[in-house]
């Protein structure tokens, strides 16, 4: 009698490749596409770019929180099948918002982020719960009032792209556009966490996702009239909605 192979858990060399791809992946996006770099630009408090601080952080968030911090954490610990979907979600924000201002470059830095989740989540494909859990309506309403802010902060960016003000330059492309990548990957990646419930990982894809808007949040309320902020009051609730979602990480699901 043959021995029953289990199609869903692959050879052991492909595992060690995904998670090694997903690595360098991480410290591509994280280092040498500036993720920790620009948020370093207002902590060392670079005069250079201080027309630019809220547009250099956001580009760190977007590629240090929700892309390589995921990316790190599942190359550590492959059963949390949860992130590399996250960052899947947030390739696709970078995508469609590249497209949607005009920026192909930035629909390519899209398509090459979503390409980086792929070992992820063919590694762990058929890995996540297919238990049923309870619907509850708070949790998508907190959502819901995320995807209400992103579309509401969209509005200051496309503003501020009319506005004619200069924009910063990364690698020939444009940092408004990518901070509407940032506003649209917040609210998909923690849609993705809140779907997967309870796979491992969700509780991780939540706290990026509040911390990567607490960020946002602080650098518009410190600078309040610079290109790209949201203003105090913007940043002040992009700050109490992130401790809203923190607390989601806290909450157990309950099965049907």
């Amino acid at each position: 009698m043959s021995a029953v192979t289990d199609t869903t858990v692959p050879p052991r060399p492909l595992a060690v490749g995904a998670r090694l791809a997903s690595l360098l992946a991480a410290l591509f996006w994280g280092v040498l596409f500036f993720g920790l770099i620009d948020l370093q630009v207002v902590v060392f408090q670079n005069e250079v770019f201080y027309l630019h601080y809220v547009l250099e952080v956001g580009w760190g968030l977007l590629y240090t929180v929700l892309v390589m911090l995921p990316l790190l954490c599942w190359a550590a610990r492959a059963e949390l099948v949860a992130l590399p979907r996250c960052v899947l979600a947030a390739g696709g924000a970078i995508l469609l918002t590249g497209l949607a201002f005009g920026s192909p470059g930035q629909a390519v830095a899209g398509v090459a982020v979503a390409a980086s989740a792929a070992p992820g989540v063919w590694l762990s494909r058929g890995s996540t719960s297919s238990r049923s859990i309870r619907p509850e309506p708070w949790l998508f309403g907190l959502l819901a009032l995320g995807v209400a802010g992103a579309v509401a902060y969209l509005v200051v960016l496309v503003a501020d792209v009319r506005s004619g003000r200069t924009d910063e330059d990364t690698w020939g492309l444009a940092h408004l556009p990518m901070q509407a990548a940032l506003a649209v990957a917040v609210p998909a990646c923690l849609a993705v966490a809140l779907l997967l419930r309870p796979a491992a990982g969700w509780r991780l894809g939540v706290i990026l996702a509040a911390l990567a808007t607490a960020g946002l949040g602080a650098v518009c309320v410190a600078y309040p009239t610079h290109l790209g902020s949201a203003g105090s009051w913007g940043g002040t609730a992009m700050l109490a909605w992130a401790v809203a979602v923190a607390a989601l990480a806290a909450v157990r699901p309950r099965p049907s």
